[in-house]
C-alpha cells in the first residue's frame, strides 16, 4: 500500500513526485512510456521558447547553464537526471487500465494483470498520447503521423500538414526548407492566439515566398493511397452598390473538392484528454466542451475523493495554457493537501 501513485512520468509528474518526496510520504511514479515520453517526440532539432530556469525543478542547470534556451536533449537529460538524483520510485512501461476502492484505498489495475494499492493518486498524463482522429479512410497508414518528430529524414517530398495551431505552423516552417509544404486548415484564418508571437510573421513571410501554400476553409474526406481528397466551402462575394434600394442578397456557397497527392501527411489537429480513461476507468466529471475533469481549483482533488490531476489535464481540451513552466506549480498544493489528510 503506497500513500500515493503519481500517474504520468512528465515534467509536472517529476515535480509533483518531488513535493510529495518532501513530506517523506511513500509514494511511486508510473507512466505507460518512459519518463517525459511525451516531449521525447517533440521535434529532435527543437529549441524551448522558455529559459532553463522556468523548466528546471531543482537548484540544478539544464543544458549549459549559460543562460541560453535549452534544447531538447538538454531537457530530457535533465529531467532523467532529475529523477535519477532524487531516487525517486518509477514504474515505466505501465499502463493504468482503470481504478478501482475508494478514498485511502485504491486499487490501480495495470495492463498484463498487475495491479497497486494506494490511499490517494495523482493524475498527470496529460493530453499528447491522445490526438484528435479525423476517422477517415487511409488515416492510418504508415506515411501518416498525428505526431512531427522533426524533418532530418526528409527532402525533396511533398508533404501535407493538417492543423491550423502552433504545431502545424511550426512543422510547416521546418519542412518547407527542403520539402514542397501544403498546409490545409478548416478556418478562414489562423487563430493568432494559438501561435507564438515570433512565428506567425515567419510563417507568412514564406507563405509570401511561395515556400509554403495554405489551403484554408478546407477539410478532408479520404488520405487513402496517399492522395487527400479536399472539400473547400467558400462564400461568393457580394457586389451592393452605395444608396441602392435592394436588400442585400445573402452570400452564395461555392463548393470545390480537389485531390492532392502526397509522400507524408502530418495530421496536427491537437490532442484531448483520454474521455474513456477518465471518466470509465477513474470514474471523473468532465465539464463543458473543454471536457475538463471537475475538480477544486486550490488543492486539484476531483470529485472523485482521493484522486488529484495536474498539469495538462487541469484545462482539459484548453490544454495550451499550461506549460511547464506552470504546470509544476501544481504539486506543491497538491502534496500539502495530501499530506495533511493522510497525517490526520
Amino acid at each position: 500500500m503506497f500513500d500515493v501513485v503519481v500517474v504520468g512520468l512528465g515534467p509536472n509528474g517529476l515535480s509533483v513526485l518531488s513535493e510529495l518526496n518532501k513530506h517523506s510520504l511513500n509514494v511511486i511514479g508510473l507512466d505507460k512510456g518512459e519518463i517525459c515520453n511525451h516531449i521525447k517526440k517533440y521535434p529532435k532539432d527543437m529549441i524551448f521558447f522558455s529559459t532553463a530556469e522556468k523548466l528546471t525543478l531543482d537548484e540544478f542547470p539544464m543544458g549549459s547553464g549559460d543562460g541560453s534556451n535549452p534544447s531538447l536533449k538538454d531537457a530530457c537529460d535533465y529531467y532523467e537526471s532529475f529523477a535519477n538524483r532524487n531516487n525517486f520510485e518509477v514504474l515505466t512501461s505501465s499502463k493504468v487500465e482503470k481504478i478501482s476502492g475508494n478514498d485511502n484505498d485504491f486499487v490501480l489495475h495495470l495492463s498484463e494483470g498487475r495491479s497497486i494499492c494506494s490511499k490517494k493518486i495523482v493524475l498527470t498524463t496529460g493530453i499528447y498520447s491522445n490526438p484528435n482522429h479525423l476517422n477517415l479512410e487511409g488515416e492510418n497508414e504508415s506515411n501518416i503521423s498525428h505526431y512531427y518528430s522533426g524533418s532530418e529524414n526528409l527532402g525533396d517530398k511533398n508533404v501535407l500538414v493538417v492543423g491550423a495551431g502552433n504545431s502545424a505552423v511550426e512543422a510547416a516552417i521546418d519542412l518547407s526548407e527542403n520539402n514542397k509544404v501544403v498546409l490545409v486548415f478548416r478556418k478562414e484564418g489562423l487563430d493568432r492566439k494559438k501561435i507564438k508571437s515570433w512565428i506567425y510573421p515567419k510563417f507568412m513571410d514564406l507563405v509570401n515566398l511561395g515556400k509554403i501554400e495554405v489551403i484554408n476553409n478546407s477539410s478532408l474526406t479520404s488520405l487513402a493511397n496517399s492522395e487527400a481528397a479536399i472539400r473547400t466551402e467558400k462564400f461568393a462575394e457580394v457586389l451592393f452598390h452605395p444608396g441602392s434600394s435592394r436588400k442585400i442578397p445573402k452570400p452564395k456557397k461555392i463548393i470545390s473538392k480537389s485531390n492532392l497527392k502526397f509522400d507524408y501527411c502530418f495530421l496536427l489537429t491537437g490532442y484531448k484528454p483520454d474521455k474513456k480513461f477518465l471518466i470509465e476507468g477513474c470514474g471523473l466529471n468532465l465539464e463543458g466542451e473543454l471536457e475538463i475533469p471537475k475538480h477544486n481549483s486550490q488543492n486539484y482533488e476531483t470529485t472523485v475523493k482521493g484522486v488529484y490531476v495536474a498539469g495538462a489535464l487541469v484545462e482539459g481540451m484548453n490544454s495550451h495554457r499550461v506549460f511547464i513552466e506552470n504546470g509544476r506549480l501544481h504539486g506543491s498544493p497538491i502534496a500539502k493537501d495530501i499530506y495533511e489528510k493522510l497525517k490526520n
